[in-house]
């Protein structure tokens, strides 16, 4: 039974992930990078794919592994599904050698038992891809395949798409774990990133520090408002009350304001002649 997580990144993002902290500190041994070429089959009918398998086989340099992938379940992004693969000689599958493999109670049997299916199959579509892959050693003991991959998939000498991705497979362990590494910040978000270009787990702590930034400048935003509504309401109750309430509250008093509050509040000394301002003439 395989299980693994596959994930979406855009052009680039892929080769930062092997580097990141929250992966390179669980690297148990270094990372391999190979070129592969898989050729899928399936007959002119879609048998295969209308009895939800697939069949490929995968050249890594001078060797040739054939698989054969039943649909299994698929819960956010997890695939669990059956797999069976071996070597094969040449570029085309032997059906002959995979039976020997697979179980007399799987569905697969019958999918491979369809008359004259050898003769039938032909290539759909191939992929070239670089992959870049590592063995992760989790502190829980669970261990998970890494695996990078940049390249295409092409139907025809002139249709092709490109793939970017990543996959982590489970080898041993609790299946939670490829969550959680997958929700590890291993990218950093970066101005040329636009939210439509963004997808899969691998981004999604960008989005969350994104988040926390607008919520935090929402946050400053609103304290600078309720700071002018309180300075405004501080002028509207100075121009209500007199100087001597405006002492007592706390509040600002404009100089003037203090001056003649002085001379209100404090009586002449005996003896003392009274000075005389804001007269024409005066001085």
């Amino acid at each position: 039974m395989e299980k693994e997580l596959k994930l979406q990144v855009t052009a680039g993002k892929a080769s930062q992930i092997m580097h990141a902290p929250a992966v390179s500190r669980l690297l148990n041994g270094s990372a391999e990078s190979n070129d592969l070429v898989s050729t899928y089959f399936d007959t002119p009918e879609m048998h295969l794919r209308k009895n939800g398998a697939s069949l490929r086989v995968r050249a890594v340099g001078e060797q040739r592994l054939q698989t054969l992938k039943l649909e299994g379940t698929i819960t956010a992004g997890l695939f669990e599904r059956d797999e069976f693969e071996c070597p094969v000689n040449g570029d085309r599958p032997d059906l002959g050698t995979l039976l020997t493999l697979i179980p007399k109670d799987s569905k697969a049997i019958d999918i491979l038992a369809e008359r004259d299916l050898a003769e039938r199959l032909e290539p759909l579509f191939l992929t070239r891809i670089n992959r870049c892959a590592a063995t992760l050693q989790l502190p829980d003991g669970t261990e998970l395949e890494l695996a990078m991959d940049d390249g295409a998939v092409e139907a025809t000498a002139r249709a092709s798409a490109p793939i970017h991705g990543v996959e982590l497979e489970l080898k041993n362990g609790d299946p939670e774990q490829l969550y959680t590494l997958a929700l590890a910040p291993v990218t950093r978000r970066t101005a040329s990133d636009r939210p439509s270009q963004q997808s899969g787990p691998w981004l999604w702590p960008a989005r969350a520090r994104a988040k926390r930034r607008r919520e935090s400048r929402a946050a400053r935003t609103e304290e600078a408002r309720y700071r002018r509504s309180s300075l405004s309401g501080n002028r509207e109750e100075l121009s209500r009350s007199g100087p001597r309430q405006r002492a007592r509250r706390g509040l600002r008093t404009r100089p003037f304001e203090r001056a003649s509050d002085a001379r209100r509040a404090s009586p002449p000394a005996l003896g003392a002649r009274p000075v005389r301002t804001g007269h024409r003439g005066a001085g």
